[in-house]
């Protein structure tokens, strides 16, 4: 997630209730709505919008620099360790062959009609392919095509949805995991060879960006497990965990020669200390920001064509082709993300009950 894939079971099974020291016990059939994690599935997306309005930024300004690099790199991380939450929260409804249907329906589907227009632009010759997908025009347009789809590197985000596919074809094993939870000690040799293989470079491995996130998926699960112990922790805990966000901005880490690793670690141990903080006080969640949480897988199809059409009005119409400054960037990532809102919004209203195979949301 997917974050709202699952979400979307989350949001219609109806459950109420309030996050805090009444959090449910892990693996019941009927689970109390947590307030926190509608918060934290809206700051999940908010932060992969921030994360890609980077991109279209020159390398060189402040915006691409070091300080905002340590700061970004892997937090999109989130988005995994929620997807991994919301699954494990799930599991007293789990059936294997209705979850694949309704992955097909409400990511699939989705995932083939946002692509519909990347992949014009591609076929009409607008964009050059990725070399990967290049290497296959021996196949014509078709296998080109295929390749895209099946490692999304046809629009920036798209990555995610293929690896993502993954996770749910091993779906069993995982709530397999879950019922002897002495499995979970696994999450440790895998965080070690999640750090050797590292992420694809190119994300065009979906297999790759699996064995690397798996353990932040895992962590995730976890989390909610053992979501009822969440509030027994004191607030400075949790607090210190979040802080080791910025542990790479000191000089010694910094230097050491794991560092992307460093940075991986710092972020999964955010995620973990941001749950926990929300756990702990997030008794209900402002109404919009729940909106936001519902509708974010949908913002995740669609922003990063909100992204393109934004860094080309203000490269024609202010700045000559070039973006830059963080007055510049801040506003432009609060009009990509209000335009995907905006989007998802139009979207669901046009197409009312389909509008999940259409936007996901």
């Amino acid at each position: 997630m997917s974050v709202s894939a699952i979400a979307g079971l989350y949001r219609d099974a109806h459950l109420t209730g309030k996050a805090g020291p009444s959090l449910p016990a892990a693996g019941s059939q009927r689970r109390q709505r947590l307030e926190f994690i509608d918060l934290l599935r809206a700051m999940a997306i908010i932060i992969v919008v921030a994360t890609h309005m980077r991109d279209p930024f020159p390398p060189g300004g402040l915006i691409k620099s070091e300080p905002f690099g340590l700061l970004f790199r892997h937090i999109n991380l989130i988005f995994i360790f929620v997807s991994g939450f919301l699954f494990q929260y799930l599991l007293g409804r789990f059936s294997y062959g209705s979850y694949l249907r309704t992955k097909l329906r409400n990511v699939g589907l989705p995932y083939l009609v946002m692509s519909l227009p990347a992949l014009a632009i591609y076929l009409a010759g607008l964009k050059e392919p990725a070399p990967h997908v290049s290497a296959a025009a021996e196949y014509g347009a078709l296998g080109q095509l295929g390749v895209m789809l099946v490692t999304g590197s046809h629009l920036a985000p798209f990555w995610f949805i293929p690896m993502m596919a993954i996770f749910y074809f091993v779906a069993p094993v995982l709530a397999r995991m879950d019922r002897v939870p002495v499995f979970y000690w696994s999450i440790l040799p895998l965080l070690a060879v999640s750090m050797v293989v590292g992420r694809s470079a190119a994300d065009d491995n979906p297999a790759q960006n699996f064995l690397f996130y798996l353990p932040v998926y895992l962590i995730g699960m976890v989390m909610s497990h053992f979501a009822g112990r969440l509030t027994k922790v004191p607030a400075l805990g949790w607090l210190a965990m979040m802080l080791c966000i910025f542990l790479p901005f000191w000089g010694p880490a910094a230097g050491d020669p794991f560092h992307d690793n460093f940075l991986f670690v710092t972020k999964i141990a955010f995620c973990i200390g941001l749950t926990g903080m929300l756990a702990l006080h997030v008794r209900k969640t402002p109404r919009w920001l729940r909106y936001v949480g519902d509708i974010s897988f949908g913002i995740f199809f669609v922003h990063y064509y909100a992204i393109a059409l934004v860094s080309l009005l203000v490269e024609r119409q202010f700045f000559g082709g070039r973006l830059a400054g963080i007055t510049l960037y801040l506003l432009s990532t609060a009009v990509v993300f209000g335009l995907s809102v905006l989007a998802v919004a139009v979207i669901r209203r046009l197409s009312g009950t389909h509008s999940r195979q259409i936007v996901g949301a």
